[in-house]
């Protein structure tokens, strides 16, 4: 496998996992039906765990490093020894993710990088659960993690760096965050922010509008947020609370594609009653006194970040007023 590394120069190159397949091959270990069985685990709870980052996970747990010249160095007994605790690590960050963060799935994961991170964590703080300090202190990480695009970029660096912030975190300490971690952007410029799945910050957010468990608007009952819906930046769940089809008509539809005026909703309400209809007429139906009051609609809303809908201008369309007052609930958050 070693001479073949080296001498693998033409036609299509081996990646890292493809050699590490080959590296730790064992007449009872199968590098790549042990993560396939692992991301089909994943897989049914919304999430897809790259091989890279189990790759990096191992790597960071046994000598510290994540480059790939440090992963393909790696001793194959380890590797093998250590695979059944990094499954579990995997399955606990899973977990945290969903239940403590609210993340839905990889779709608005902010980077896949705390499949690593928090894999770090729980392997070395070897219980399922963090103690009330640590979770704080893992929020927080997060958070300042995916507002700051952390790991927008390579990563490798960046992995090697935060496992010593989370080494901190286990010892209950707060850890001191670089100029790294800086949130750089302005409340106008949150604002106009573009919706877009390839933005760190567009996932932060909607993994911000996630975390108010967000409810249908007809009957304040929970929504089912689907992983493979979310996945798409075209998905009816992704609703413009300001229909596109609606601006396009009153001459604003090149500004309607932005994060503040996306709200997270059901499939159906989207498409067979919502569809190119004004805020003021669809939202009407359940209002007091509409055709299906939703007696709750007050506290549903607070759901979706829009606290009031008169002071919101949602009875008036007034869309720079939405956009605005919702703007600056989101900013305060």
């Amino acid at each position: 496998v070693e001479i073949f590394t080296r001498i693998n120069t033409g036609g299509t190159k081996l990646n890292v996992f493809e050699i590490m397949i080959a590296m730790t091959y064992d007449k009872n270990f199968n590098l790549r039906k042990k993560y396939e069985s692992l991301n089909n685990k994943m897989e049914t709870a919304g999430f897809t765990v790259p091989p890279s980052s189990i790759l990096q996970l191992i790597s960071l747990i046994l000598s510290n490093d994540c480059k790939s010249k440090t992963i393909l160095s790696l001793n194959k007994r380890h590797v093998i020894n250590l695979w059944d605790d990094i499954v579990i690590a995997i399955e606990s960050a899973v977990d945290f993710l969903k239940i403590n963060l609210h993340v839905i799935g990889t779709s608005i994961l902010p980077t896949v990088g705390f499949f690593v991170t928090f894999g770090y964590f729980f392997y070395k703080h070897g219980k399922a659960q963090p103690t009330k300090k640590q979770l704080q202190l893992l929020k927080k990480y997060f958070w300042k993690s995916a507002l700051s695009e952390r790991y927008s970029g390579a990563n490798e660096a960046a992995l090697a760096e935060d496992i010593l912030l989370i080494d901190e975190i286990i010892k209950e300490n707060s850890p001191q965050y670089g100029p790294a971690f800086n949130f750089s952007y302005t409340e106008q410029q949150i604002m106009d922010w573009k919706f877009s799945l390839g933005s760190t910050i567009t996932k932060s957010i909607l993994c911000l509008f996630a975390s108010k468990i967000p409810l249908r608007f007809d009957n304040n009952s929970p929504l089912n947020l689907q992983n493979d819906n979310l996945a798409r930046a075209n998905s009816k769940n992704y609703h413009h609370f300001f229909p596109q089809a609606y601006l396009k008509k009153t001459g604003r539809g090149l500004q309607s594609n932005i994060v503040m005026n996306i709200t997270l909703i059901d499939l159906a309400l989207n498409q067979q009653i919502i569809r190119d209809k004004a805020p003021s007429v669809y939202m009407a139906k359940w209002k007091t006194g509409g055709i299906d009051e939703n007696s709750e609609l007050a506290k549903t809303m607070t759901t979706h970040f829009i606290d009031d809908l008169d002071g919101f201008g949602v009875w008036k369309d007034d869309y720079d007023k939405f956009i605005q007052q919702r703007g600056k609930l989101v900013w305060s958050e």
